[in-house]
Formats: structure tokens, sequence, C-alpha cells
């Protein structure tokens, strides 16, 4: 799964308060079953993953979306690169 999250990525080159799209590409397998053993150990992990308390608001907000080729900022310059 590929993901964006727009103007979050690296900063364009001689245009640094600019920034390009960040991308995400998510590659989750997921196993079609579990011995007794491996369950016990994931159960473990889970049961050990207590919620830490936020301690101050978070104000920043980010939204990832599908990806679109056609939002791709690929030139150095910050903008599209050209297709031949």
């Amino acid at each position: 799964m590929l993901k964006t999250v727009k103007d979050l990525g690296m900063p364009f080159y001689e245009k640094n308060f600019a920034n390009g799209n960040l991308y995400l590409n998510f590659n989750i397998i997921f196993p079609t079953s579990l011995d007794s053993t491996q369950k016990e150990v994931i159960s473990k992990v889970f049961v050990s993953q207590t919620p830490k308390p936020i301690k101050e608001d978070i104000k920043e907000v980010y939204t990832a979306v599908e990806f679109n080729v056609n939002d791709e900022n690929t030139h150095h310059m910050g903008g599209k690169k050209e297709r031949n």
C-alpha cells in the first residue's frame, strides 16, 4: 500500500522553505496461521504494551492519502518532472 502525505517530505534544492511530498510504502504480511508458541509470545507482547499518557496537546495533524503518480513533485526545484 502506497500513501502520500503532501508537503511533508524533503525540502527542495535552493528552495528550502518548500517541501515535497512524503511517500509511505506499507508492506504488511499477516500470517495465515500461528502455532501455540507463537500465540503465547504475541499475547505477552500485547499485554506488556500499555498506552502512555499524552502529556501535551498534539497540534500537528497530517493526512495520508492514496498515492497518485500525477502528484509526484520530483523536480529538484520543486515542481513536476518533465516527462518525455
